[in-house]
């Protein structure tokens, strides 16, 4: 898990996204969504605090081992995986969990958008 020297324990799940649009948006607090979200640096070591609690191994070996199989079960695109389902995701999970966390060691704010 990822502790900060700022909290030294686990965050509270609450309220770690915040739209940035002038407009309500029902999807401002999901990962995915169209409008901007930015999460200053109390949310930002919230979210590498979460990053770091995912035992992403463990949810990877719960996937089938069938590339087709593991993506209709995902879903959300990825139904074309090839290599094995943890190829892919693993790699790209490492790196967001190692940005928030730098983030949040540098008491950064984060915007995140989709185009």
């Amino acid at each position: 898990m990822h502790t900060s020297p700022r909290s030294g324990g686990p965050p509270a799940a609450a309220s770690c996204w915040t739209s940035v649009s002038s407009t309500p948006n029902p999807h401002a607090v999901a990962f995915l969504g169209p409008a901007p979200a930015a999460r200053g640096p109390t949310e930002v070591e919230q979210v590498a605090d979460l990053l770091g609690d995912i035992d992403f191994p463990a949810a990877l070996a719960a996937l089938p081992s069938d590339d087709h199989a593991a993506g209709a079960l995902i879903g959300h695109g990825a139904e074309g995986l090839r290599h094995g389902p943890g190829t892919y995701p693993a790699a790209h999970f490492a790196a967001l969990r190692a940005f928030f966390a730098g983030a949040s060691q540098r008491g950064l704010a984060v915007v995140s958008w989709w185009d």
